[in-house]
């Protein structure tokens, strides 16, 4: 079963999010002029406050061959070694970050159980989408809405 929502300003997921949303042009300029400090060309990374992992390219492979850990996730995702150069001018920086995760409706749900979600935003209204076998969310948050009404919004984001 499928339900659709719009998520209720001022509530702690609506807040959530936003915090996320607005945490995210912050942490991406400090990790972009990191990178342009240290010549790291990668594309792809995942910043944390402890270590900072990138998706190297084959200059960075080169360049920071003594610095990266050799595991490799299936995206091709590589850590910094935690005793590393790099790693550790990374910490220093790091302070700065807003380690803020995106906030999961899912969490919301009185039932347990296999689920997916979407939560987006469009000219400031908060979309969500759930689907699982029992729905049963806290109407404090959310308003159930028509999936015509989520699926048109969601074609009117793709005509932007």
């Amino acid at each position: 079963m499928e339900k659709f929502y719009t998520v209720n300003e001022g509530s702690k997921l609506y807040d959530d999010y936003w915090a996320w949303r607005n945490s995210i042009a912050s942490n991406k300029k400090i990790v972009d002029d990191f990178f342009k400090e240290f010549g790291i060309e990668a594309d792809l990374y995942c910043p944390n406050s402890t270590v900072i992992g990138i998706v190297p390219t084959d200059n960075d492979r080169i360049k920071f061959a003594k610095q990266l850990c050799t595991k490799e996730s299936n995206e091709g995702l590589r850590f910094f070694k935690k005793n590393s150069a790099i790693n550790k001018e990374w910490v220093k920086r790091a302070v700065n970050l807003k380690n803020v995760h995106k906030p999961s409706p899912a969490w919301l749900n009185n039932f347990m159980g296999k689920s997916s979600s979407r939560l987006f935003d469009y000219n400031g209204v908060l979309y969500c989408s759930f689907s699982a076998n029992q729905i049963e969310m806290p109407v404090d948050t959310f308003t159930e809405i028509k999936g015509s009404e989520f699926y048109k919004i969601m074609e009117g984001m793709t005509d932007d």
